[in-house]
């Protein structure tokens, strides 16, 4: 992926969108007055084998060793998830 380049004023107004593409991995410069300023590139690159911390994948890997695999974990929701940890830990 190449750089993109964006001006201070359209990134005022896109951040939210331009933040979520840095977070797949894609780097933009910020220009202010043509000139640059400021480099946005995601703190870690986001990887096809690697689930992203704090993301529905990274909470069902570390499950992964916690809770009996019983079907599969990826179709139940958060809660039925955290019943089954707190089950198979606490015996509730």
């Amino acid at each position: 992926m190449s750089m993109k380049v964006i001006s201070a004023k359209e990134f005022q107004v896109r951040h939210a969108s331009v933040l979520k593409e840095v977070a797949s991995g894609q780097e933009y410069q910020v220009t202010f007055h043509r000139k640059p300023m400021v480099t946005l590139s995601p703190v870690h690159k986001p990887a096809d084998d690697r689930a992203l911390p704090g993301s529905k994948a990274a909470f069902l890997e570390s499950l992964k060793y916690t809770v009996p695999a019983t079907g599969e974990l990826r179709d139940l929701s958060y809660k039925e998830l955290r019943q089954r940890m707190m089950v198979e830990k606490y015996d509730e």
